[in-house]
């Protein structure tokens, strides 16, 4: 189930990667989607541990805007 969901997780990034290449937005969409990633296999491998269920991809899961990560680093914010 953890192979089919990280194929499914690339699959998503790969073709919304080709719809947007051509915007400004793609690195944003890329973090986006990568943070997902990491966090569905994350809550997966717990929820593995405790004998749980994994996740499905139809799950809601927590993702940080780019610009959130860059005050959790401790970035300065620049003026759009």
């Amino acid at each position: 189930m953890l192979l089919q969901l990280q194929q499914w997780c690339q699959n998503l990034v790969w073709n919304l990667t080709m719809k947007i290449e051509h915007t400004s937005s793609t690195i944003g969409m890329l973090d986006m989607w990568a943070l997902v990633f990491v966090r569905v296999h994350q809550t997966n491998q717990l929820k593995t541990s405790q004998g749980q269920e994994p996740l499905y991809a139809r799950e809601k899961v927590f993702v940080r805007t780019r610009k959130e990560l860059k005050k959790l680093k401790g970035h300065d914010q620049k003026q759009e």
